[in-house]
């Protein structure tokens, strides 16, 4: 009786487990754990603190969980301990797990991918790598020691990641060689490597981290391989000679800053890039050509601002959004052409640059957004093409040298501060339009589009062409409509007349300085 009542409590509570869910976090006899979202154990902390001898094995599972990866202070300030035997299972060992030990041994971490230096810090093992001005653990490079390296130096075969900061800061390497299986380059691997000029991506590299790069200011060229598929935040700030970047197909995305102040020329960006992060190549003060292909969903903010140099802006047709500045001071740019497919503008994408003085907005811009133009300094004589619906707050604001704008009736909202800030300037328009309101309503000169005199071909401004047109219209070869006609006729009297032409002439080459007789 008593064997069939311990028989059926054994059942009873062996039930009770199995409907228990197994916890995340566990106390095991030497180990606190936790469970990653993939099933396998993290260890947090040794718990047999007292007694854990020289020597330290690592066990490949915990309740049936995989041992991947060691946590921050694991094993920190077992002061005993000098060798520790990981299985093949653990890839990452984090933060300070091993720091202010004995250890001068590890067996077993072939399989290890992401460790720092801190992991070892105030060891013997650390030490002895020091010695030798290189530290290798498992499959990643952690360190390299400055005083103990030559101009150049060659990664060895079996490395999978350039670890953080590993080359970082040092002031005499010139060339570095990658091999082949390299996979990652970690946050500020090569940061501020003042004399680095020759490095070459293997293929197969999938991600350059945040910083990379940054500061190399003797690096020439790199060559981003199609493998690779992230570049991190500043992974190439201001590496100032940084003329030649070679983008493959491949890379979907740029990250912020991360070509920030190179010193680029000539930029083509891949089609599979679908998304260009703010400030990645502000400042680059060389460029001159920007080729971007495919479809580009998101260009940042500020993304090419302030790259002095640029003329010539080639964007497909699927941009969808540009955030604010994208364009800003870049004085050598003379159009809007670039943006004419763009869905959605953000403010400023042109403010501070050097259109002008005589420029045209497009009529694909339907709406022209916050500060679009703002501090525009060169901007006299703008004309809004007809088809332009709005024009936002502060437009043109701080743009001090407009003396004319030309305003469509198509534009139906002027926004009340969309010239705050510039000098006294004169609105041309139809009778009865939003712009006839908003100069009456801003105390600005209004002149009926079709009461003006010389300006035959309808462009705002008086040239040759206009008294050729007129000389046209004289002698038949050219019918002008009503407004071109009463622009034509300099004198009034009905009649375009050589005499009306050569008025024309005369005030367009600067003879004469008015036209209204």
């Amino acid at each position: 009786m008593k064997r069939i009542i311990s028989l059926l409590l054994t059942f009873c509570l062996l039930a009770t487990m199995m409907c228990l869910e197994i916890p995340s976090y566990a106390d095991t006899s030497e180990y606190t754990y936790e469970v990653d979202g993939s099933g396998n154990a993290v260890l947090l902390r040794f718990t047999n603190r007292d007694n854990c001898g020289s020597e330290i094995t690592v066990p490949s599972e915990i309740d049936g969980h995989p041992v991947t990866a060691i946590a921050s202070g694991c094993f920190f300030g077992l002061y005993e301990l000098e060798k520790l035997n990981l299985p093949q299972s653990v890839v990452s060992i984090e933060g300070n797990a091993l720091a202010y030990t004995k250890l001068k041994s590890v067996t077993g971490c072939e399989s290890v991918l992401n460790v720092t230096e801190e992991c070892f810090k105030n060891t013997p093992l650390l030490s002895a790598a020091k010695e030798q001005g290189e530290f290798y653990f498992g499959k990643c490079l952690v360190a390299t020691y400055a005083e103990k390296l030559e101009e150049e130096y060659t990664v060895k075969d079996g490395t999978e990641k350039i670890g953080y900061r590993a080359f970082a800061c040092n002031s005499t390497l010139k060339k570095v060689a990658l091999p082949d299986g390299l996979k990652y380059i970690d946050d500020s691997a090569f940061f501020s490597m003042e004399a680095l000029s020759d490095i070459t991506l293997p293929d197969g590299v999938e991600s350059i981290g945040y910083s990379a790069f940054l500061g190399c200011s003797s690096l020439e060229k790199i060559n981003i391989p199609s493998s690779v598929r992230f570049i991190g935040p500043a992974a190439f700030f201001e590496c100032y000679n940084l003329n030649t970047i070679t983008l493959a197909e491949g890379i979907t995305e740029i990250s912020p800053e991360s070509f920030e102040k190179c010193g680029v020329k000539d930029l083509t960006i891949p089609s599979s890039v679908k998304r260009i992060g703010h400030h990645a190549f502000f400042g680059c003060d060389q460029l001159e050509k920007l080729n971007v292909l495919g479809e580009v969903d998101f260009i940042g903010y500020g993304a090419f601002s302030c790259c002095m140099q640029l003329k010539e802006v080639s964007l497909p047709n699927g941009v969808k959004e540009l955030e604010g500045g994208t364009f800003a001071s870049c004085p050598l740019l003379k159009d809007t052409d670039m943006v004419k497919n763009v869905e959605k503008m953000g403010d400023g994408v042109f403010s501070s640059c050097s259109f002008g003085p005589y420029f045209v907005i497009k009529n694909y811009m339907k709406n022209i957004p916050e500060r679009t133009f703002g501090s525009c300094e060169n901007l006299k004589y703008v004309v809004i093409e007809d088809g332009v619906e709005s024009i936002g707050i502060h437009a043109f604001a701080d743009s001090k040298n407009i003396e004319y704008v030309a305003i469509p009736a198509s534009v139906t909202d002027i926004d009340p501060e969309a010239f705050a800030d510039t000098s006294d300037f004169f609105i041309i328009g139809e009778k009865g339009s939003m712009a006839e309101s908003f100069a009456k309503k801003n105390q600005l000169l209004f002149m009926d589009v079709n009461d003006i005199k010389g300006d035959v071909d309808g462009d705002y401004l008086i040239s040759v062409s206009d008294a050729l047109y007129a000389l046209q219209a004289q002698v038949g070869t050219r019918i002008l409509d009503k407004r071109a006609f009463n622009a034509a006729d300099i004198n009034n009297d009905g009649e375009i007349t050589v005499s009306d032409a050569l008025y024309i002439l005369q005030y367009a080459v600067g003879l004469r300085q008015t036209l209204y007789i």
